[in-house]
């Protein structure tokens, strides 16, 4: 089995790096379990550090339990690398296309670690929190029309393709109760001028910061997995569905109800 999952790896990482799609993991002979898929995601891993490739942080993806699929019962994590993470040093970016497929945008809360929290309680994981910041990530399936399973996600990534980070800002900042206002905003995303999505805690398991909880809750269950540092960025889902975006178009997000400032976001070829 050992074997099967390591050459499962092997075919994500070349896949990912020629930048080509790949074929259903779960549907191959044996199946692809959740636990075999992170398992999957660990040589995967163990490849990227071969190639030099820096961990930043993570990535939590399925945030949203009411749209959970059957036997799904916490969301997923990947692994965040330095060359798809990009620290902005104003409010406004742009990006080239380049060779994604089919790019989805999702709008986040991302927060930065001052200390792995001590334990997944709401005090433990706010005092953990160094900084906070809004992002934009790019994901993009290596599946063929964006289906796939929850594992065949895990084992590959988690589509992330690229997270752009507003410049940070301490947790004070978002006001005299920052736990109560990250449960009670709402963001609006709006493409060439037209309102396209509005963005709530909701579909981030009531809070970011519940959001994070959950992660520290699912590493506890996974021992093999690398612990959390000083220093990770933790994005923690997107607060809508995600949006489809092309060349030419020029996206904004802008949060009421919470001290974030939002991001423009122009995508060129």
């Amino acid at each position: 089995m050992t074997d099967r999952l390591q050459a499962l790896a092997a075919e994500a990482l070349a896949a990912a790096q020629a930048g080509r799609p790949i074929p259903l993991l779960s549907t191959r002979p044996g199946g692809l379990s959740m636990a075999e898929a992170y398992t999957v995601a660990r040589h995967l891993h163990q490849g990227h550090l071969a190639l030099g490739q820096r961990p930043v942080g993570r990535k939590l993806g399925l945030t949203y339990p009411a749209a959970w699929p059957a036997g799904i019962t916490a969301p997923l994590w990947a692994p965040l690398y330095a060359h798809t993470v990009q620290l902005l040093s104003s409010h406004e970016a742009t990006v080239a296309m380049g060779t994604w497929v089919a790019p989805k945008l999702e709008p986040e809360v991302v927060f930065r670690l001052r200390h792995a929290p001590r334990s997944a309680a709401l005090a433990d994981v706010v005092d953990s929190v160094d900084a906070v910041a809004h992002g934009l990530e790019i994901v993009t399936s290596p599946f063929p029309d964006w289906t796939h399973s929850p594992a065949d996600s895990v084992a590959t990534g988690a589509c992330h393709a690229a997270l752009l980070v507003a410049p940070w800002q301490p947790l004070p900042s978002l006001g005299a109760d920052p736990v109560a206002a990250l449960a009670q905003f709402s963001v609006n995303v709006v493409c060439d001028g037209q309102q396209r999505a509005t963005g709530t805690p909701e579909r981030v398991m009531g809070s970011p910061l519940r959001a994070l909880m959950a992660l520290v809750d699912l590493l506890a269950q996974q021992p093999d997995a690398p612990p959390l540092q000083a220093g990770e960025m933790i994005t923690t889902g997107t607060l809508c569905v995600a949006e489809p975006f092309a060349v030419g178009q020029q996206w904004q997000t802008q949060f009421e109800g919470l001290a974030l400032h939002g991001l423009t976001l122009r995508c060129t070829a």
